[in-house]
């Protein structure tokens, strides 16, 4: 973020005035940041932190599975996510298509 900058300027009253507030004048001015990304290094970023995140995932998924003993308890824990899973889409996706579906206009 690029911060304001305060300069002052010069007074342009006669030297025979007293004007206080006229002796004080200050301007601010906002100067550009080089720290902003282009637009294909920000797409870049974003790609590398997905795949971050995706081997990450990857990892922890795999450790997951090797440290259960029971593959009974893993298909149970399976059917119980994919039915909250199910249930938490169907009622975002309902509600977004009912939403879309009022007509706004009076």
């Amino acid at each position: 973020m690029s911060k304001p900058t305060i300069q002052k300027t010069a007074n342009a009253s006669s030297p025979t005035k007293n004007n206080k507030d006229d002796d004080h004048k200050t301007t601010t001015t906002t100067t550009t940041s080089t720290t902003e990304l282009s637009a294909g290094q920000a797409a870049a970023r974003g790609t590398i932190m997905t795949l971050v995140l995706r081997l990450f995932s990857f990892i922890l998924s795999q450790y997951t599975f090797r440290m259960i003993q029971n593959p009974e308890i893993l298909g149970k824990a399976n059917i119980q996510l994919e039915l909250i899973l199910t249930t938490v889409l169907f009622v975002s996706r309902e509600g977004f298509r009912l939403s879309m579906t009022k007509n706004l206009s009076p």
